[in-house]
This record gives C-alpha cells, structure tokens and sequence, in this order.
C-alpha cells in the first residue's frame, strides 16, 4: 500500500498539474506534451508483460526496486527539462519505471498472499492509490506556486526514490519465502487446505490469450483507459482554462482519486460476497455518467459550480476505484494463478 501510495500517486496523478507550467514555460503546445503523455501511457501498457516475466523471474523485490529506481531517477531529471526531445525519453523510461511499481507487481502480490479474502485485500491495499491522488497533486501544485515546477519534480523523485527502502525491508513475492501459506496461515495446520477455497490453476499465457473471456477484459479496459487517460492528463488543465484557480482545480481532482479509495475498499469487499462480472459493468456504468456529467454540464452547459463538479468527482472516484481493484480479482479467479 505504500509502495502504490506514491508510484501511482506521482506516476498516474501528479504530472497533469505539471502540464500549464510546462506549457507556459517553453511555450510547448498542449497537444505536443499530451502526445509525450500519450507515449508513456503506451510504454507504461506494453511493458505489462515483460514486468510480469521479471516477476517470475527475479521476485517483486528486486522488480520493484529497480523500477522505483529508474522512474524516480526519471522525475529527479524532469527537474533539469530543456527541450521536447529529452521530455520524449524521460517519458519513455517513466513508464517503464511506474509500471514496475505499480499495479502489476502489487496485485500480484496481493494474490499470491491472499486467498478466501482476497477481494477484501486488495481494496484495503489499493486504498493507498487514492490517498496518493488525494495527496500528490495538490502537494504538486503547492510546490509549483511556492517554488516552481523544477522543484516540484524534483521533490516527487526523491519521494519516489523512498520507495526503494521499503520493498528492501517488508516485500516477499510469495507466503512460501516465510513457510505461510496464503491468508497468513502456518504449514504445519494441515487442516487449513481442506477449509480454504482453492484458486484455479493457473493458464498458461498463450492458453489464456486464446480464450474469450481475455479478449472481452482487454477490450473492456482498454476503452476504460482510453478515457480515463485523457481525463488524468487534461482535467486540471480544463477547470483552470474555465475559470476555477489552479489550486481548486487540483483540489477537485484530489477529491476524485480520494474518492476512489472508498471505491476499491467497497467493491474489494463486494467481490468476496457477489460475481466480479456484475461489479465491473456497474463501474463502467458510473464512469460513463461521471463523464456525461462533464461533457453535459461542464462543457457544453457552462455550469463550474461545486453542484456539477462534486457529483462528478464522486461518480468517477468510486468507479476509478472499483475498476482498478476488480480487474485482477476477476483475472485470477478465471485464470488462475502461476
């Protein structure tokens, strides 16, 4: 939870706050660093798999560790940006980084440690992504109007960097590093094997690739972080641009990933008691109205009070949350575990 707490905290929610500054300061267009944004998201993606054979290979520790090297180094250097091309590669690199810090390592962890409640857990761990959103981009933005956006990346590095002391001293992949059993149990109770529901074997990657059931999650997450994407990169910018000061703007979002900690501890809890399927359409269901909201009222409307931004913020928290706690929870239980 930690870990999560500031590898999505800065990594997801953090550098939108960054993008009017950057924009002011060079000159940049909106839609050319949108586009460097657009080539994390994408290396952050396609680096999926490969942290996942590191995984296997090496263990969370040693995964996580190097990638909270290498993404806070990433940030440290932000600090000292001059041109478009170095904000390219340092985009590049970052992905990588984060993605070995947040929710691949993390989620596996949590499965390979938790069995009968392990829908309960990973919503308690994943409370730590939305008390980074909720803290994160308002201490950027902070750190932006006391100093400048130079020290505020700097300063979110060297956060990200603490990260590396913390996988030393408590991560283990597995219950087996420390003779448990998943859910904290001894290996000398025997009759705990017969009591505890048993997870599904686990798919072979190129079986699992060619089953149904993956291509519908891939095809439903990937429409789900199309939006969500966008909406990360460019809300603060947005609420500034209609009005609102760049403080209440990052305060709003704030709100809305803070929000979402609420949304993966109670759907977290759902999951162990009703089908994942089922929560998963409804929080695709409340993302789509949260946007509707902004796209109706905000927009096209011209509405900026707190009537049209705190529903929003509320909505979207609570499906942000949901989502992200439910996709591996529903992985596991179809595919099994390696």
């Amino acid at each position: 939870s930690v870990v999560i707490f500031f590898g999505t905290g800065i990594g997801f929610y953090s550098f939108g706050v960054s993008l009017k500054p950057l924009e002011t300061h060079f000159g940049w267009s909106r839609t050319s660093i949108s586009a460097t944004i657009g080539l994390w998201a994408l290396v952050y993606g396609f680096a999926g798999p490969f942290i996942g054979i590191l995984l296997h290979k090496y263990g969370a520790r040693a995964v996580i560790v190097g990638s909270a090297l290498l993404a806070g180094s990433c940030w440290l250097i932000f600090s000292r940006l001059t041109s478009m091309p170095q904000l390219y590669i340092l985009m590049f690199f970052s992905g990588i980084g984060t993605a070995g810090i947040t929710l691949i390592p993390n989620q596996t962890l949590i499965s390979n440690w938790f069995d009968k409640y392990r829908g309960k857990a990973m919503g308690i761990m994943s409370v730590g992504i939305g008390l980074g959103g909720v803290t994160m981009p308002p201490l950027a933005n902070a750190l932006i109007e006391s100093y400048s956006w130079r020290v505020s990346f700097f300063v979110l590095g060297l956060l990200q960097l603490a990260i590396i002391p913390v996988a030393l001293l408590v991560i283990r992949t597995k219950p087996s590093d420390l003779g448990l059993e998943p859910d904290g149990m001894t290996r000398i109770k025997n009759n705990y094997a017969d009591s505890r529901p048993q997870s599904v074997s686990g798919f072979a990657v190129n079986r699992a690739v060619k089953t149904g059931s993956f291509w519908l999650l891939f095809i439903a997450f990937a429409l789900l972080i199309f939006g969500e994407s966008g909406l990360t990169v460019h809300l603060v910018a947005l609420l500034d641009d209609a009005g609102l000061s760049s403080q209440a703007a990052a305060n709003y979002w704030a709100f809305a990933v803070g929000i979402s900690a609420a949304g993966r501890l109670g759907f977290g809890i759902l999951s162990d008691r009703l089908n994942p399927k089922h929560l998963i359409a409804g929080t695709h269901g409340l993302h789509a109205v949260a946007l509707a909201i902004v796209a109706v009222f905000f927009l096209s409307m011209g509405i900026q009070s707190a009537g049209v931004l705190l529903p929003f913020s509320i909505l979207y928290g609570l499906s942000l949350g949901g989502a992200a706690v439910l996709l591996p929870v529903l992985a596991a239980r179809i595919f099994g575990l390696l």
